[in-house]
């Protein structure tokens, strides 16, 4: 095959393992792809193919500039997104109940994200509900343009390495996450971007110098 629609594997549940041909050209990966299948762990992709790439169990685009989809059930706790990455796709981490830690260059989609809802960090883990899940209610300054989406309660520790900015709202309601990482380079935080994030206790910055001097922010 060369082509999956975009409601091929649409809430399919105990696939284990998906096996994507040399032939794929496009592949389609959103929250009703494998919602709630806590039984996929593994992907594996046929020599050759000119379109994809996979790196530790994880599909990317050919070069790697583009994180497509993180099994569930993969066993591993701690990710850390490579650099080169400069988007991610919607919920390509959905119902990742293993994961405990993950390291981002930004967060949301992509470093410019086109609209406020790819701001926010549930973005790359999807509206979809699966067990193990807490709803996280974002937005930035406008609550009635809220989107609801779900995160894994095992996810406790977040950094992020190369981001600049981090949007209004962009962490709000993610009341599992305890420790925070921010980079040297950021700049600029919206308003309440950790607003509702009740189980924060620990913010680390990298380089407190870098720090020296800036304005306090509101959240």
């Amino acid at each position: 095959i060369a082509f999956t629609a975009a409601n091929t594997f649409a809430s399919c549940t105990g696939i284990a393992t998906l096996n994507l041909p040399a032939s794929l050209k496009s592949f389609h990966y959103h929250s009703q792809t494998f919602a709630n299948d806590t039984a996929f762990k593994t992907i594996t992709l046929g020599e050759g193919n000119k379109i994809f790439s996979l790196v530790d169990n994880v599909l990317y685009n050919k070069d790697k500039t583009e994180l497509i989809a993180y099994p569930a059930a993969n066993s591993r706790t701690s990710y850390t997104i490579p650099g080169s990455v400069k988007s991610i796709g919607s919920c390509a981490f959905s119902a990742c109940f293993n994961l405990r830690e993950i390291s981002v260059p930004f967060v949301g989609r992509q470093r410019s994200p086109i609209n406020e809802r790819e701001s926010f960090f549930g973005y790359i883990f999807g509206e979809s509900f699966y067990d193990c899940a807490y709803k996280a209610k974002q937005y930035g300054e406008i609550s009635a343009n809220a989107v609801t989406y779900y995160l894994p309660t095992s996810l406790v520790s977040v950094a992020i390495t190369d981001a600049q900015t981090i949007a209004a709202g962009a962490f709000r309601g993610c009341e599992s996450i305890v420790s925070l990482s921010l980079p040297p380079c950021l700049v600029d935080v919206g308003k309440c971007a950790f607003y509702e994030c009740y189980g924060l206790k620990e913010v680390h910055i990298d380089d407190l110098s870098a720090w020296c001097g800036r304005a306090g922010y509101e959240c």
